[in-house]
């Protein structure tokens, strides 16, 4: 199914184009609340009647739902999630970027976790909480998974209340998005369930004040994601070098 609009296009058609492209390419993730009609009239310097019209399309396919007095959230078609995610998908590639992501995650994110014991208010613990359930709830879907993965590890940064830790984060936001997805989106439902279940026993060691028992779960996941990019890399790898 093509969700794009083509052919000579309206204002309003132009707008859910762009606004689609967005959602699909992860820009605005499942559960994230778009901006509002008067942000997107600016961004996309157009009037408030394309921005609504465009909206309600995007209504009418599944992909943002509205909240009264609240706003618009993005949300995946029932049975079409996979279908985007994986449409033009290949299986994750090590690359040197995520080489040296990962080192950054774990000089920064070790330290967000001493910083969130000491820092972190009732509402931090409680967005930990929320991305764990969630995560427990949708390891049959990987692109909520990794929407809930990405919520855990931001409510971790949030948490520390340093701006340079949170700063850097969101810099490299996109990379750590890429990085996300390489894994949770191959994953099977199996594996995913079992990283749930670790996430779990990160955010129980933080509320406990177990600082060092969190580092060192945080280190065995970012080595198994690490090993898991490798695993999926290799049959691709592996038929390149029998054609050679």
């Amino acid at each position: 199914m093509d969700y794009y609009i083509t052919g000579k296009l309206t204002r309003s058609e132009e707008i859910y184009n762009m606004m689609l492209q967005n959602i699909i390419n992860g820009v605005w993730t499942v559960d994230e609340k778009i901006p509002s009609e008067n942000q997107l009239c600016k961004i996309y310097n157009t009037s408030r009647a394309s921005i609504r019209m465009a909206i309600t399309m995007l209504q009418s396919k599944g992909f943002l739902h509205t909240r009264q007095g609240i706003g618009s959230y993005v949300c995946i078609p029932a049975g079409y999630h996979e279908f985007i995610k994986y449409s033009n998908a290949s299986p994750p590639q090590v690359d040197e970027q995520h080489r040296l992501f990962i080192e950054f995650r774990q000089a920064v994110e070790g330290k967000a976790f001493e910083l969130f014991v000491l820092r972190a208010e009732k509402e931090d613990y409680e967005e930990m909480r929320n991305a764990v359930e969630n995560m427990k709830l949708h390891f049959d879907d990987g692109v909520k998974f990794n929407a809930d993965d990405l919520n855990f590890h931001n409510a971790i940064y949030r948490g520390s209340k340093n701006n340079f830790i949170i700063n850097s984060m969101q810099m490299n936001m996109a990379v750590m998005r890429s990085y996300f997805e390489k894994i949770n989106l191959f994953m099977t439902p199996e594996q995913r369930k079992d990283v749930s279940l670790r996430h779990e026993a990160i955010y129980m060691d933080l509320c406990n004040g177990k600082v060092r028992s969190s580092k060192e779960r945080l280190n065995h996941e970012i080595v198994q994601y690490y090993h898991n990019m490798h695993q999926f890399a290799l049959p691709e790898q592996e038929e390149d070098e029998k054609t050679k």
